[in-house]
């Protein structure tokens, strides 16, 4: 079952998931945080990406040879500021128990803008095995 929960007023649904390690162990659970922004939230976010380009690459266009990066560097933030606008759904955090070493931890799944997509592939901190997140589904169907 999902739970709500509200973080930095953004809504965020708390998913289980059944976490596998590489190295064929399998069956532990853990929780995988997935948050949805605004779309509000989301365009300042691509707003400020985008002012953060043309800053940059304003900044470089007198210099000769160099303005190319500037402009090379204004299109890749259009880009990254697309990306951001069109991403409906991030993963904030995940945690639980590693198979293999049987550690009970927190797992890095990105620092809170990676696209929300299962299965989530991340490792363990304390034996640095591969991990992959699949989201369980209950029996009834």
């Amino acid at each position: 079952m999902r739970n709500e929960k509200q973080s930095h007023s953004v809504p965020a649904v708390e998913v289980p998931v059944q976490i596998q390690a590489q190295d064929g162990h399998r069956g532990d659970q853990g929780v995988v945080t997935v948050a949805k922004p605004s779309f509000g939230r989301r365009l300042a976010s691509a707003g400020l990406l985008e002012l953060i380009g043309a800053g940059i690459g304003v900044m470089l266009l007198p210099v000769p040879l160099i303005h190319l990066f500037g402009i090379m560097f204004f299109l890749g933030m259009t880009g990254l500021a697309l990306k951001q606008l069109a991403t409906g759904r991030v993963l904030r955090s995940a945690r639980g128990r590693c198979p293999s070493c049987g550690t009970e931890q927190s797992l890095y799944v990105g620092l809170g803008g990676r696209r929300a997509s299962f299965p989530v592939a991340t490792s363990c901190p304390a034996c640095h095995v591969r991990l992959d997140l699949f989201p369980r589904f209950s029996g009834a169907q």
